[in-house]
């Protein structure tokens, strides 16, 4: 848009040039000098007012790119509190359907420990009519009353722990009920939380569309619309390339922090001088080495896996690879359409090097695959990932948008290697 403007602006002043070298002939052709110097000021104040009208309505719309931008920023952040509310959400769910089932399992083991407390209560009450002195005085011979004291003490224990059972379960059973209580209020209130945040994203989204408007209202032609796309794409490639320079900085500083690490851990083994302390360095060193093995992705590139890539989003295409997009230019990535929120998953392991908002991609996240492999994922709604995160081949990274100014949600996918663009589609699962 700041070329049209700027061509815009060159060819008012030639027109407007023209007009002055008409002027200036009749300055000299004329017998009243006065008056044509009246006429060349016209001129040029004519000419100041084009100047200003355009830098006005450069301004203008770089006011409204920027208002874009904080929209569709706002609408992300506002996403992903969605997203992390419905897992929470999808958590205290499932955490309530386990405590029912606990809850009606303990309530199962109440009734068989009432059931067996009875059964000794009333063996108990049976045994109560025969006490000590009514069995010495009865007659009975000492080997039955033996036998009928041991399964007194017997009933009487058994009792004892049974109700001490019950006791158990029935605390236990309050717990339950008690944290269950808990467990639905806190859904309710999250409910309501998830209630206003969507709200939130709805009274963002009008704001975003009435922008959008606005910006549309400011490209009248395909020459501007396209000065746009070319802006765009030049914007996408300057951000990605400083994107991989701090990548590789990033990266050195980390194998240069790592590597001083795993020396001091060395080198604590070497300085511990009992067994014992030699044992709790060693032990610290290997969860030091487990740490960053953790952290590592392969790296090696996509060439061994063409036609293997996880699909980053499974849906209609709207627009493939080298179709036309707005006079010479054409796609040097595909769009895959999809309704907003959908999970946006990586195409295979990498590292995050960009993940920010850029004019007409919007919200994008870029995977280095190593070996000059990289992938892009634009037109998001949010981003799940950030600069610097290790991610696993269909891993989400992203949901579904249509940041950047789109018409309608969908993902724009492009994969380029060596800097240069290829056509996706080989490259994936088929």
């Amino acid at each position: 848009m700041r070329d049209i403007i700027n061509r815009h602006l060159n060819l008012k002043i030639r027109a407007s040039a023209l007009c002055t070298g008409a002027f200036l002939c009749v300055v000299f052709a004329a017998p009243c000098a006065a008056s044509s110097q009246k006429q060349l000021d016209g001129v040029k104040q004519e000419i100041s007012r084009q100047k200003n009208q355009l830098d006005s309505k450069q301004q203008n719309y770089a006011v409204l790119q920027k208002q874009l931008k904080q929209h569709e920023l706002d609408i992300a952040q506002t996403a992903n509190k969605i997203h992390q509310t419905n897992d929470l959400l999808t958590q205290i769910t499932q955490s309530i359907t386990r405590l029912e089932q606990q809850q009606q399992h303990l309530q199962q083991q109440q009734q068989q420990q009432l059931g067996v407390l009875k059964t000794l209560i009333n063996a108990q009450y049976r045994q109560g009519n025969n006490s000590d002195i009514a069995n010495l005085l009865s007659g009975e011979n000492s080997a039955k009353l033996d036998r009928m004291t041991t399964y007194a003490e017997y009933v009487s224990k058994a009792r004892a722990t049974a109700i001490d059972a019950l006791d158990a379960t029935q605390t236990e059973l309050q717990l339950k009920i008690h944290t269950l209580a808990e467990q639905k209020n806190e859904h309710q209130q999250v409910l309501a939380e998830l209630n206003q945040q969507k709200q939130q994203l709805d009274g963002q989204q009008q704001s975003r569309q009435l922008t959008l408007n606005k910006i549309k209202s400011q490209i009248h032609t395909s020459t501007e619309a396209l000065a746009d796309l070319r802006s765009d794409e030049q914007d996408m490639l300057a951000a990605i390339a400083k994107a991989k320079a701090q990548a590789i900085a990033r990266a050195k500083a980390e194998a240069a922090a790592r590597a001083k690490a795993e020396a001091e851990a060395q080198a604590r083994i070497v300085a511990a001088k009992e067994a014992k302390a030699k044992a709790i360095a060693e032990a610290q060193a290997k969860q030091l080495n487990a740490r960053y093995a953790k952290m590592q992705v392969p790296m090696d590139g996509l060439s061994s896996h063409k036609g293997k890539l996880v699909w980053p989003l499974r849906g209609p295409i709207l627009h493939n690879y080298g179709a036309p997009l707005q006079r010479e230019l054409h796609w040097k990535g595909m769009v895959i359409s999809q309704p907003i929120g959908s999970q946006v998953k990586a195409i295979y392991s990498g590292k995050v090097v960009f993940a920010d908002w850029l004019r007409g991609y919007g919200l994008m996240i870029a995977i280095d695959h190593g070996k000059g492999d990289m992938s892009f994922y634009g037109y998001n709604q949010t981003l799940l990932k950030k600069i610097g995160d290790t991610v696993q081949a269909g891993e989400p990274i992203a949901l579904v948008g249509d940041s950047g100014g789109q018409e309608q949600p969908g993902l724009y996918f492009q994969i380029r290697r060596k800097g240069t663009p290829v056509d996706p589609r080989p490259w994936l699962t088929r």
